[in-house]
């Protein structure tokens, strides 16, 4: 998987602190992600802290088909309104989608809203 994080160069002024390729513990190319990037993250994250909002993406998720939000809503014993908020957030960072059918909004998983997040981690887990 390609990542737009570019390489940081270490200062030449540093290099004298440098032992086998690192300075104090950090390699000398570090990667960091550009600021679009980094707020995509920072947004999914933040949807994805709350435990209703992270359950609803796992309901979603083992569903085919979309789901209602009425239906949700019993999964959860909440108000409809309270999921409806839920929902939108989730919907807001493109983790959900929804498709109207008459009255009702059917919402289903978007697993390639989280290729970012998948990205961030297998670059932390790679450094």
């Amino acid at each position: 998987m390609q990542s737009n994080f570019k390489p940081i160069k270490m200062h030449p002024s540093h290099q004298e602190y440098s032992k086998s390729e690192t300075t104090y513990g950090l390699p000398t190319a570090c990667f960091i992600a550009n600021n679009a990037e980094v707020n995509k993250v920072t947004r999914i994250m933040r949807a994805l802290t709350d435990p209703t909002r992270l359950k609803i993406v796992m309901l979603l998720a083992k569903q085919l088909d979309g789901v209602c939000v009425c239906l949700i809503a019993d999964q959860f014993q909440l108000d409809q309104s309270t999921i409806s908020h839920h929902l939108r957030s989730l919907r807001k960072v493109g983790i959900i989608d929804g498709v109207r059918k008459g009255v009702c909004i059917y919402y289903h998983f978007c697993a390639d809203a989280l290729t970012p997040l998948t990205t961030f981690f297998e670059t932390l887990e790679n450094a």
